[in-house]
């Protein structure tokens, strides 16, 4: 299977190229960039030997399978649609869109090239988000009653930066993983609330804190964000409750802990410890021991996915339906974040 890669950001750099050029049955037969030095150095490090300035020439140019899209949100829906008229198969990073009438032109040319649209969530392959989800999927913590997700998020100091021209600027670039995660778990999300606040001095961001309430089919969910954290990744963190057991993750741990319910007693309370205990250093291990081995990342697991899916004409592993509800939450959200 024949790539080109548009854009040679970090994502790509550190994602996409180093795990398709290390996949069989693939060859990435160009890369794509409107700046010169970063597609050359790029086309180098990876030993491609054909590099472009722009899309169009090399869908002219470059005989290839799939397009594969690494450029920031704005410029997603463009690019995709013009792949997919001219016959290739496509697979996007996340956000999918900027709107959900961007989503849906995306989705409309899919169809009608009948070309494949693959689109990045690649924290539901986290371990810990698999898990979590076989043990709600298996009953293991009773009806779920909601999901509650605690995400920090970096503003760029630099003002130029292309996070700051999008709705809801850099908390707009964030929001799709802890939606996409919510919906892993909640279903038919029919009512979405918005708090926000600016608590700090960054001129750059219209608001920096955000506290987000998402009313669905089989539980209420919470999405809290914010700008003011000093330890970015650390604080990611998802519970999920049931009438049954509470599940406690840290996505950038990996590690997972259940909560039984039991009474309050101190005997109750000192056996919940003592579990607790057992299952973070039993975590703590595998997450270890994944690192250790160098177990793929959720990226590398996705993308292969991705791959294999296409080679034996099989559905995304992320659907289009999916992907569109995370741009049109997103897009609710954002019009709050940036009214007055």
């Amino acid at each position: 299977m024949r790539i080109g890669i548009v854009g040679c950001g970090s994502v790509a750099n550190e994602e996409h190229l180093p795990t398709l050029v290390k996949m069989e049955d693939v060859e990435v037969v160009a890369v794509c960039d409107e700046v010169e030095d970063t597609v050359i150095k790029t086309a180098e490090r990876f030993g491609i030997d054909n590099h472009f300035s722009d899309l169009t020439s090399m869908l002219e140019k470059q005989d290839m399978d799939v397009v594969d899209i690494c450029v920031p949100p704005q410029n997603h829906a463009a690019l995709a649609v013009e792949a997919m008229n001219a016959g290739y198969h496509v697979i996007v990073e996340k956000p999918m869109a900027v709107t959900t009438e961007e989503a849906d032109k995306m989705i409309d040319a899919s169809k009608r090239n009948n070309v494949k649209l693959s689109v990045i969530h690649n924290l539901l392959f986290n371990p810990l988000i698999m898990e979590a989800k076989s043990l709600v999927e298996s009953g293991a913590v009773g009806d779920l009653l909601g999901v509650d997700i605690k995400w920090p998020v970096h503003a760029p100091p630099n003002k130029s930066h292309w996070t700051y021209t999008l709705p809801g600027k850099t908390i707009g670039e964030t929001l799709s993983h802890p939606i996409y995660l919510m919906l892993a778990f909640l279903h038919n999300v029919n009512e979405v609330r918005v708090f926000k606040r600016k608590l700090r001095g960054n001129d750059l961001m219209p608001v920096d804190e955000v506290k987000i309430i998402l009313n669905a089919e089989n539980g209420i969910g919470t999405i809290s964000l914010s700008a003011n954290l000093p330890v970015l990744k650390a604080a990611r963190t998802i519970d999920i409750i049931g009438t049954e057991a509470a599940l406690h993750g840290s996505i950038y741990t990996a590690t997972l802990i259940k909560h039984k319910f039991n009474n309050d007693s101190s005997i109750s309370m000192a056996m919940d410890n003592i579990s607790s205990s057992f299952q973070l250093l039993k975590e703590t291990a595998s997450a270890s021991l994944r690192a250790l081995r160098k177990f793929p990342s959720s990226h590398q697991i996705i993308i292969h996915r991705i791959i294999n899916n296409l080679l034996n004409n099989k559905e995304p592993p992320v659907s289009l339906e999916e992907a569109r509800e995370t741009i049109r939450i997103t897009e609710i959200i954002c019009k709050e974040i940036e009214s007055q």
